[in-house]
């Protein structure tokens, strides 16, 4: 959790102020909320993320509360040659920077870098749901959470995420514990009580970002399965209460208010208007896929800035060889029949994380039949990074003798905190036409 935190926090500094995805519009929602001290209306705001549910800007409000905000030190200024204006430009920079937004940070700068402080939290959080669900599921084996977690705490484009202003973070965070708290109710499925705090964690996602209603397809599933287990109409009936009243209660307001205000609970048809760029307007093909698996595949590990910088090619080549070698121990272990090792609770739980994943990928799938390339970005997967990363961690230990776990481990620590590292100092970094201030005399590697 340590190494966590100095590889998100440096991420969080060395990414210059205003390069992560769409990070001005999430910034201006919590200016909004300083100033304003209402909700954003979509149809008068600058477009940007004023579409979306508050909590996460809520939350990283009371972070800043430190910072003058009404100081315009460090605030976001255009860069007219930046590649995504559609103005001709080239430079990879979304914004102008100078000393300004460096160390100590002041005005909107300041604000901007507790905001990021804000989203290094909800991932430090997200990583011990992480190791949490894996020593549940595998309470004989502590490495494959311990490995799980290391997988997810030092992928590049999470401690990427990590370190931005961006509300993909608490979505993460919140269906993380979702699946956590699934699978404590499955190890006790008489305790119809427990799905009340599956329904808080889904209340959170929700309030959070819409695409957070992928995890409510989850634990249906994981609700009629334990109703299955136990053989009770009534557990279904209670659990289903449990599951959907703190929803409705805690989150059914955001719905209300996007009716009474744009006719629309979802605020979709508005959304579609005002982003009419992002929108599209002819039916899938098969070239579309094919380009959606690439992008997707490499910019859940590794891509940055605003889409616009990529890992080296051999970073992408190790992470395929990875997923390959993590496929192949599963293999293997369902091939030696080691599958009957497996409890039904672990069947149960590992089945509850695949739907999940698929729930998730689903919602991505249904919404490129309206979205363009932007929905093509991997991070949209990163809400089902406990599944993923577990189903690695799994099939990689079966390669593994159980003697060399410890040994495995201790090697395979720093070898991810050294790439993380890399990819944030020597990717990153140079990639900005942008010379910070170094009055603390810090070495060169962290400039």
């Amino acid at each position: 959790m340590a190494l966590y935190l100095l590889c998100a926090i440096t991420y969080s500094v060395v990414t210059p102020a205003w390069e992560a995805p769409d990070e001005v519009g999430h910034f201006d929602f919590i200016q909004h909320l300083r100033q304003a001290k209402t909700l954003p209306d979509i149809r008068t705001a600058v477009p940007g993320e004023a579409h979306q549910p508050p909590l996460y800007y809520l939350a990283a409000t009371l972070f800043t509360l430190p910072a003058d905000t009404s100081s315009p030190v460090g605030a976001f200024r255009a860069n007219p040659d930046f590649m995504w204006r559609n103005t001709g430009g080239t430079d990879i920079n979304a914004g102008l920077h100078g000393n300004a937004q460096t160390f100590p940070y002041q005005g909107q700068g300041l604000a901007l870098q507790l905001a990021r402080l804000t989203s290094v939290a909800m991932g430090a959080l997200t990583v011990f749901f992480i190791i949490k669900t894996g020593w549940l599921i595998f309470p004989d084996q502590p490495q494959i959470g311990l490995l799980a977690g290391a997988l997810a705490a030092f992928t590049p484009q999470f401690l990427f995420i990590s370190g931005a202003v961006n509300n993909d973070n608490l979505l993460i965070l919140a269906t993380t514990g979702a699946c956590w708290q699934m699978v404590k109710v499955l190890k006790q499925p008489q305790q119809w009580q427990q799905w009340t705090f599956v329904g808080l964690w889904l209340a959170t996602a929700v309030l959070s970002k819409l695409t957070g209603a992928a995890v409510g397809l989850t634990a249906v599933f994981a609700l009629l399965l334990c109703a299955i287990i136990v053989r009770s109409w009534t557990m279904l009936l209670r659990g289903g209460a449990g599951l959907l009243l703190p929803p409705l209660l805690l989150s059914g307001w955001w719905f209300v208010r996007n009716q009474l205000l744009y006719g629309d609970p979802l605020a979709l048809s508005i959304y579609e208007d005002i982003f009419a760029v992002n929108v599209r307007r002819s039916a899938l093909q098969w070239a579309d896929f094919r380009e959606f698996t690439q992008v997707q595949f490499r910019s859940f590990w590794g891509v940055f800035g605003w889409m616009n910088i990529e890992a080296p090619d051999w970073f992408y080549t190790a992470v395929k060889c990875l997923v390959l070698a993590a496929l192949l121990g599963s293999f293997l272990f369902f091939m030696r029949r080691r599958q009957e090792s497996l409890s039904r609770f672990q069947k149960q739980a590992l089945a509850v994380l695949g739907t999940a994943v698929l729930a998730q990928e689903g919602i991505i799938l249904y919404s490129l039949t309206r979205c363009k390339i932007v929905c093509y970005q991997g991070r949209f997967l990163l809400p089902a990074l406990v599944a993923i990363m577990l189903f690695i961690s799994f099939g990689l230990l079966q390669l593994v003798p159980p003697h060399w776990y410890v040994h495995a481990l201790t090697v395979a620590l720093p070898l991810l905190v050294g790439l993380a590292l890399f990819m944030a100092l020597r990717v990153i970094r140079p990639a900005y036409a942008m010379i910070p201030s170094n009055p603390l005399g810090l070495p060169s590697i962290w400039l």
